[in-house]
């Protein structure tokens, strides 16, 4: 009797990213591991249809290695009972098609998604490195979810009921940070800390990528601020918080002002009131597509040699632009004003004024 085993294919690495600015990480380490052309490289991207990350289109020729394009999901496609289901089963269908594969190196960059946590349970991998995705890297908190999205979890998969993530599952030995001084190494005990290198010039992913989204029309033609602005979900008094930048600009002769919005923010009267708070300062207005990465973004600025004011608050790419770039460019936080004025848990909003003072009180 004749026994016929398809043979498997391998895959050098396999990363389960979110976002432009998970790709672009991952590409950074990509870079720092040296890999060789003939080694093939696997994505898995979430919110994803037809080759697309954060509703625009993105071309994997700017990647020059081999690539398998893995079944991409949606990442906000249902909640509740439903959409644990919907998880589920298309959880199911990636570990099936990865099962096809040898896999050396896997990565992860949101590990607490559910498909995420899925497939760090059942897949047997050997080597797998968590990616950092914000701040939650840096703050020594326990994350619990949402009592909902709890009790569902508990009757309909007990088994996959508070998974540690966050890197904090058993089978991550990695976890790649953009600054090692500043992760809590107590939370993080048997892991290797890995940083990723700050590539700003002859990343050839990253002017791929400009070119295509078009990122020089984007960029005054003078000095400019570059403007992060917080999601309006967590502002619970928005007039002080506007007060606060209404005092900011009206002090500040800089009239060229680049304003980049929370890719979630679904609020048109609170972008309005932005936009005609600089509007009555007489200012400048040009608005970056909410779906460009602003470390991405800022990245590029760097690698042309512009170097605009970064400012902003509570807003992750606000910490991350210090965090990344550090003295490379002048950043003004507000958080310490606004901080009265965001509906945000105690505990973290104590963690984020600690992170805060360790990076901008020097």
């Amino acid at each position: 009797m004749v026994y016929l085993f398809k043979k498997k294919r391998q895959l050098d690495y396999v990363f389960l990213i979110s976002s432009l600015y998970h790709m672009y990480n991952s590409l950074k380490i990509l870079e720092l591991e040296k890999i060789k052309e003939n080694n093939t490289l696997g994505f898995i991207i979430a919110e994803s249809h037809k080759k697309t990350i954060e509703g625009l289109k993105i071309s994997l020729d700017c990647l020059k290695f081999k690539i398998h394009y893995i079944s991409s999901y949606k990442l906000y496609e249902l909640y509740g009972i439903k959409g644990l289901i919907k998880k589920l089963q298309t959880a199911k269908k990636i570990i099936k098609e990865l099962r096809e594969f040898y896999i050396n190196n896997f990565f992860t960059a949101n590990d607490k998604e559910f498909i995420s946590q899925i497939l760090l349970n059942e897949l047997n991998l050997n080597n797998i490195s968590h990616i950092e995705d914000g701040l939650d890297i840096y703050i020594n908190h326990n994350s619990k979810e949402p009592y909902g999205k709890f009790l569902i979890k508990k009757i309909l998969y007990p088994k996959y009921v508070n998974l540690p993530y966050l890197g904090l599952h058993p089978k991550i030995k990695n976890i790649w940070v953009s600054n090692k001084n500043l992760v809590p190494y107590s939370k993080f005990k048997n892991k290797k800390i890995l940083e990723i290198p700050n590539m700003i010039t002859n990343n050839s992913f990253l002017h791929c990528i400009a070119q295509k989204f078009k990122f020089f029309r984007f960029i005054p033609n003078n000095s400019f601020i570059f403007w992060i602005v917080t999601n309006s979900e967590i502002i619970k008094n928005k007039y002080r918080y506007l007060q606060v930048y209404k005092n900011f600009f009206a002090k500040i002769e800089i009239d060229n002002i680049l304003l980049k919005f929370h890719p979630r923010e679904n609020s048109n009267d609170f972008k309005m009131s932005i936009i005609n708070l600089l509007k009555d300062l007489r200012r400048n207005i040009i608005i970056l597509h909410d779906s460009i990465a602003t470390e991405l973004f800022i990245s590029y600025l760097l690698s042309i040699e512009i170097k605009p004011i970064i400012l902003g608050d509570i807003s992750t790419a606000i910490f991350q632009s210090k965090i990344i770039y550090d003295n490379t460019l002048p950043i003004i936080s507000k958080l310490k004003e606004v901080l009265d004025t965001l509906g945000i848990d105690p505990i973290i909003q104590e963690q984020i004024s600690k992170l805060h003072y360790r990076l901008f009180i020097q």
